[in-house]
């Protein structure tokens, strides 16, 4: 019953889902930010403009610190 209830990724506010796919020069890593119906994955709205981001953790965390801030 609790499974039913209670999902890991509802106990977060950041979920991000990592991808990797076949890109121009070779392999490309990437994080999906919101979910695109296959894949789990959520941040607030409109804290990224774009679905899939690069697997940066530095440009994740200030994007994070400037939504936080108001920015």
């Amino acid at each position: 019953m609790v499974k039913e209830k209670v999902t890991p990724e509802g106990l977060f506010t950041y979920v991000f889902h990592a991808l990797v796919e076949e890109g121009d020069e070779g392999m490309e890593y990437k994080l999906l930010t919101n979910t695109d119906g296959i894949h789990v994955a959520k941040t607030p709205l409109g804290m990224f403009d774009k679905l899939k981001i690069d697997n940066d953790l530095n440009e994740i965390i200030k994007v994070i610190d400037a939504y936080n801030e108001g920015e």
